[in-house]
């Protein structure tokens, strides 16, 4: 009679604790990660730390699309090189490229500003550019332009149709 009450006492209000929520299923990535951060290497060698907010993490193409994106680059002497800021991200985990998009704020360590709504990170190629306007403020001087290339470490670095305004930009040869 004690087992018929315990068990009684505990069938009445069944939960599938497997079961998920209803919004589970809307959710729109194969993974979500909250608090998203990823380490970016090449022989073992740190060349980037990108976070996130938000990362939603697609199984079937590798690709993740992180919200509020900061990504820390690094020189080959582990030194910071860059930072960079933006609204949002794809990163390919295969190849560790990444896009950032919407209000994209990259910021050298030598106090080079470039602003623009999307910008192309490649790892593998040591090659920062962009395909969009642009827009450079470096040593008191404004340089705008239909887009830039530049290498990882921003020793060459190429603004097409650039026009400029200020002064102070310093062009070497």
């Amino acid at each position: 009679m004690l087992l018929v009450i315990v068990v009684a006492a505990c069938g009445g209000s069944k939960v599938d604790p497997t079961t998920a929520s209803a919004g589970f299923r809307q959710l729109p990535a194969d993974q979500v990660i909250a608090g998203f951060e990823q380490y970016i290497s090449q022989a073992g060698a740190k060349q980037a730390i990108l976070k996130g907010d938000t990362a939603y993490l697609y199984e079937d193409s590798a690709m993740a699309k992180v919200q509020n994106v900061h990504l820390t680059i690094f020189d080959e002497k582990g030194q910071v090189s860059a930072n960079l800021t933006s609204k949002t991200g794809d990163v390919n985990n295969a190849t560790q490229a990444m896009v950032a998009r919407g209000n994209v704020v990259l910021i050298t360590t030598d106090g080079r500003r470039i602003e623009t709504e999307e910008l192309h990170y490649d790892p593998n190629a040591h090659r920062i550019f962009s395909n969009v306007p642009t827009v450079q403020r470096y040593q008191g001087g404004v340089l705008r332009g239909t887009g830039f290339d530049a290498d990882d470490k921003f020793n060459n670095v190429l603004i097409r149709n650039a026009r400029s305004s200020g002064g102070g930009i310093r062009i070497q040869f």
